[in-house]
């Protein structure tokens, strides 16, 4: 394998260590089994090891940013690439499936993450209703991406930390040294375990500081999320994380196969040569950039038009695939001040402003780059105007929403932990957080002013406590992490800490002079050697010195005196601010004592570890959400509360990134499941919801699932308030048959040889048919006739009188119990199923059997009479034979259930519902015998089924009935309504135009449920 050659270093400032720094990494599982099939002695791993050198030793290029291009192009370079890539080939598997975790080591990365991603869009985006199979595959595909997301991030944060702590060692000393990659612009680059690493450092001094440096890295990210959300098949970029540690940043990029010779769109030496040479490429990077409202214009010597910035570098990589990389100033810039230096390099305007914004925006606005452009005058006015917008409507819209009774904060104070939302709330808007200071100045209320003021203080904090570690860093000799730790609590000591007497001086409190302050007995011994004055007079110093001065550089239109900063600014509220952007973590005990009141100071131990932060693509939450959404329990309350925490997984995506198109058909997905299953308001408020992130997509996400989900919500929308109509009627034992009639309700039970007869009105028992011998499996009030017909365990078919309660005819001719029966329209005749696998049809007026139909090879559970005479039957063979009654014989078999059907119903003229033991419910067409439809989402067995009004219902053994909407136009046949309340199965189902739907089962209970 090729070696990295040394390389010339600057002047390091800080003393080399007197002990050399080897660090210790403890992996994951798929670290270790990658790790040692890297190390092992196969040649597979030996190919896998030269493939990752080479990857390594040609990811070079000259003045750009990017990960590729080469600086090297010697005939002994070619010829070891050469031969490392052959021997790779033999290992690279096609693309169709994952490879597993060690197969080449850690440099597969990115072709675990392509693959993954591509099969997850591919169903995403097919224009079919998803079958089981697909959202099996789906579930699978997104515990896989979650998995590998949570190992790539610990790689980067490891290595990440070792490069921050090693940055000042003498380059002999580093465990991870410098590699020859690229330009300086977007500091040194390192590549480890597959991964390249950026130092985000302002090396050339184009941002006017290391601080700016990193929020170029922080864009670079978000132009990465914001051009995968754009949703444009075709388009690959890479895993992308970034690191925050000691006060410095690094972003870590998976290794993509890509060298200088496979770009073909944008440059990669800053500008002097722009390349659109693929057609193809060109025109997906036209629709996205369409989607983000981006504006293309000319740039280069060679008079390129192209859309995003110059230093964008599209690649066809050695893969085949399209890959984007390098959009750090993928949106366009604000007016830029003339007195900060580079601003226009990190001041970028939000992508949810842009995409909002009457007129598209060009990514090279305000720069250089634009020189060669005839429209470079107009691209800056429009983003001067764009900037105007955005202070002189959009920051004032937002206010009035912050104030109003809709957004949840008119009743906060700075002590409410919801101020965490706060920032996310104005990213949705497109309003930057640098224009708090201005929200602040439009702002009437003073609880919300509080609210902005801790924000405020707490990033102003964050950044002068990040300063402060890089500081500490030039001048410790020592790689502990204790100095830091000590700087940390020092500074939160300074910003947190409030006495009596410090209270009394902001806020003017009387009385609180003279007392004996608390918190003087926990005074740590680093604090006793100075007076309690002097220590709140350091406090004082650390506000007016530092903290107000910065935030007054951070935010421009905020015009108060540090004492205003101090005595509006919530400790806890700064607290758990810096928990969520620096990732510091205090222990309970101390928060409880030290933030929430005035008791104590913050000591060593009471921080649990080194904060390091990390921000990454969201994978992580996107696929936990997508799990928790897909994945269902026998019990579906546990299913239900999976949902919820699904929809609040989303929402947590969407509060940062709000132009992810697929997490919010995700998240619309998720809540439509979710209000089947619910009532009333919150039913309506979650169909509502669902609706609108249907509708806000449906321009970039425009399939017929999608039409399909907002057909639901429109017909779910009508059964929000189902609801139980009284108490149930107890029967008493387990009821296996029901028959509605005029004035109520004809029972059969399993543990009684009768059949109960209940009002309508009443509720009450009224009547018992009593002359079975052993239970009643089924009944039926014949159409017509004033007869009850039943069957059961003793074989016989017994007719009743109904007025009389009287037997009229008791026929015998099955030899096992009759199983199920129904009446043939418009005739005296009655069809019986039998557990002895026959079919007879009977006159149940004349009293006589009239033909026998045999074919079944298992019990008959169920028979459906057709219109036209024709009569279907559903066995324990997986089958439903259709009968001619004529002429006594099958005239067509229907097989698709891989269990028993236990249920049949007419719908359409023509089609044929059947319910199965593999707890699907299939739609046939009978004339062909095609199956039409697949309907899933029962737990168990599908036990029965009832059709009015092109509404099928079905009951089922998981204890649940649902509605389906079975009269659509389109091919998606989906639940509009899941309702619980049995305790045990359902057996028995009946729904009647009134409005009444009747269920049963096993639990014994009758209820009735009023559905419109």
């Amino acid at each position: 394998t090729m070696q990295q050659q040394p390389q010339p270093q600057p002047q390091q400032r800080r003393p080399p260590s007197p002990f050399p720094y080897v660090p210790s990494i403890r992996f994951s599982r798929a670290y270790r089994y990658s790790h040692a099939a890297a190390a092992s002695h196969e040649p597979a791993a030996e190919a896998a090891t030269a493939a990752a050198s080479h990857y390594d030793s040609t990811l070079a290029g000259s003045g750009s940013e990017s990960s590729s291009g080469s600086g090297n192009d010697s005939d002994s370079n070619d010829g070891a690439a050469a031969a490392a890539a052959a021997a790779s080939a033999e290992l690279r598997q096609p693309s169709s499936f994952l490879p597993p975790p060690g197969a080449e080591g850690f440099a597969n990365w990115n072709e675990r993450f392509q693959v993954l991603l591509t099969r997850v869009n591919a169903i995403r985006e097919a224009d079919h209703p998803l079958s089981r199979q697909d959202e099996e595959v789906l579930l699978t595909s997104f515990k896989d991406l979650r998995d590998l997301a949570h190992d790539f991030i610990y790689a980067a944060r490891s290595y990440g930390k070792i490069i921050i702590s090693e940055k000042f060692l003498p380059y002999e000393q580093k465990t991870i040294k410098p590699a020859s990659v690229g330009g300086w612009a977007g500091g040194t680059k390192y590549i480890v375990g597959g991964i390249i690493f950026k130092f985000a450092t302002d090396e050339l001094g184009l941002y006017g500081g290391d601080e700016f440096s990193a929020k170029a890295a922080s864009h670079d990210l978000l132009g990465t999320v914001s051009m995968l959300n754009a949703a444009v098949p075709g388009l690959h970029f890479p895993m992308i994380v970034k690191i925050t540690y000691l006060g410095w940043t690094v972003s870590a990029m998976a290794l993509l196969p890509i060298s200088k010779k496979t770009l073909v769109y944008g440059s990669n030496n800053a500008g002097r040569e722009v390349k659109a040479e693929n057609n193809e490429f060109a025109e997906k990077i036209r629709l996205v950039a369409k989607r983000l409202n981006l504006k293309g214009h000319t740039a280069g010597h060679n008079r390129t038009f192209i859309y995003g910035p110059t230093d964008i570098e599209g690649h066809i990589g050695h893969d085949g695939r399209f890959y984007l990389l390098d959009l750090a100033r993928l949106f366009c810039p604000e007016t830029p001040d003339a007195y900060v230096k580079g601003s226009n390099l990190y001041k970028l305007l939000r992508p949810e402003f842009v995409r909002t914004n009457p007129v598209p925006l060009s990514s090279d606005a305000m720069s250089g780059f634009v020189r060669y452009d005839a429209e470079c005058k107009q691209s800056d006015l429009d983003a001067q105007m764009a900037t105007a917008r955005l202070h002189d409507e959009v920051v004032p819209q937002f206010v009035e929403w912050l104030e109003g009774p809709s957004s949840g904060f008119s009743d906060l104070t700075s002590d409410m932990s919801q101020t965490l939302s706060l920032h996310t709330r104005m990213h949705r808007y497109g309003c930057n957080v640098r224009y708090c200071g201005l929200v602040w100045q439009l702002l009437r209320s003073p609880n919300l002013k509080a609210v902005l003021v801790t924000e405020m203080a707490a990033r102003a904090i964050k950044n002068d406590l990040q300063a402060k570690l890089r500081s500490r860093m030039v001048t410790e000799c020592r790689l502990s992490e204790t100095p830091y730790k000590l700087l940390i609590i020092d500074n939160l000591n300074l910003a947190l800490f409030r006495s009596k007497r410090i209270r009394w001086l902001i806020q003017g409190s009387p009385g609180a002079v003279g007392e004996e302050n608390a918190y003087d007995k926990h005074l740590d011994s680093w604090f006793r050697r100075q007076s309690q004055r002097e220590f709140e007079e350091q406090i004082l110093t650390h506000w007016k010195t530092d903290i107000h001065p910065r935030m007054a550089r951070m935010f421009p239109h905020y015009r108060e005196n540090w004492m205003y900063s101090l005595a509006q600014a919530s400790p806890y509220g700064i607290y758990i601010r810096l928990k969520d952007m620096m990732a510091i973590v205090i222990s309970d005990e101390a928060v409880e004592k030290c933030v929430c009141g005035i008791g104590g100071i913050l000591r060593p131990r009471d921080l649990l570890h080194m904060p390091s932060k990390v921000r990454h693509m969201d994978m992580i939450t996107i696929a936990e959400a997508n799990i928790l959404a897909r994945m269902t329990h026998h019990e579906e309350q546990a299913t239900m509360q999976w949902l919820r925490s699904a929809i609040s997984l989303f929402k947590s995506v969407l509060d940062t990134n709000p132009i992810d198109h697929w997490t919010r058909y995700d998240l619309g997905q998720a809540q439509l499941k979710l209000s089947l299953g619910t009532c009333g308001d919150e039913a309506m408020s979650l169909l509502d919801e669902a609706r609108a992130n249907f509708v806000a997509v449906q321009d970039v996400l425009a399939t017929t699932r999608h039409a399909a989900a907002l057909r639901i919500v429109a017909v779910a929308r009508r059964f929000t308030h189902i609801a139980e109509v009284g108490e149930a009627i107890d029967n008493n034992s387990t009821v296996l048959a029901m028959e509605r009639y005029h004035g109520g309700l004809y029972v059969g039970c399993m543990d009684a040889p009768y059949i109960n007869m209940y009002s309508g009105e009443t509720r009450k028992l009224v009547r018992t048919f009593a002359g079975h011998i052993g239970a009643v499996l089924c009944l039926q009030v014949l159409e017509g006739f004033p007869l009850l017909v039943t069957g059961g365990f003793d074989k016989s078919l017994k007719v009743w009188d109904v007025s009389r309660g009287c037997v009229l005819q008791e026929l015998y001719g099955h030899t096992a119990a009759i199983r199920c029966l129904g009446q043939i329209p418009g005739t005296s005749m009655v069809a019986t199923g039998s557990f002895d696998t026959t079919v007879r049809v009977w006159d149940v007026v004349v009293g006589a059997s009239v033909c026998t139909l045999e074919g079944h090879c298992d019990i008959v559970h169920s028979l459906c009479p057709l219109p036209g005479g024709g009569l279907a039957s559903g066995a324990g063979d997986h089958t439903i034979r259709v009968w001619d009654i004529g002429r006594a014989g099958c005239t067509r078999v229907l097989q698709g259930h891989v269990e028993r059907v236990s249920c049949l119903r007419a719908i359409h003229a023509g089609l044929l519902a059947s319910g199965s033991a593999d707890r699907t419910i299939r739609v046939w067409c009978v004339a062909t015998g095609e199956c039409l439809w697949t309907l899933q989402g029962h737990k168990d067995t599908v036990t029965c089924l009832a059709y009015c009004e092109g509404l099928l219902a079905s009951g089922s053994s998981d204890h649940t009935w649902r509605l389906w909407d079975v009269d659509s136009t389109d091919s998606t046949k989906a639940c509009v309504k899941l309702v619980e309340g049995h305790k045990a199965e359902i057996n028995t189902i009946r729904i009647d135009p009134d409005g009444l739907l009747f269920t049963s089962g096993g639990d014994g209970k009758i209820r009735v449920w009023r559905w419109r």
